[in-house]
């Protein structure tokens, strides 16, 4: 099995280095503490699920900005225009009136 490290690129490139560092790594530790507590058969508040929903976009934007700023830099563009795009939460999920109606069968 091939042993994952840090690509060698990323260290060069500080702004998708520390977005990642500060939203993927957070996110991980949460999701691993949760499953933790989770496995004995104990409670998992439903708080700290709506923590981990709103950190996942921000966690997914930054994984997507790094390859992206590589990318840029390999065709020889300006890596200061890649902007970091955050997808907004979504208002309908599957506890939401309208995605019950949509499911229901007709």
């Amino acid at each position: 099995m091939k042993r994952g490290h840090i690509p060698l690129w990323l260290l060069r490139d500080p702004p998708a280095l520390i977005g990642i560092a500060l939203s993927f790594w957070p996110l991980m530790i949460m999701v691993i503490s949760t499953d933790r507590r989770a496995m004995p058969g104990r409670k998992v508040s439903p708080r700290i699920y709506e923590c981990i929903m709103h950190m996942l976009p921000i966690a997914e934007a930054h994984l997507h900005y790094a390859p992206c700023r590589q990318a840029w830099r390999a065709l020889g563009w300006n890596v200061r225009e890649v902007k970091l795009e955050i997808l907004p939460r979504s208002r309908t999920g599957p506890t939401s009136p309208d995605a019950s109606r949509s499911i229901a069968p007709r």
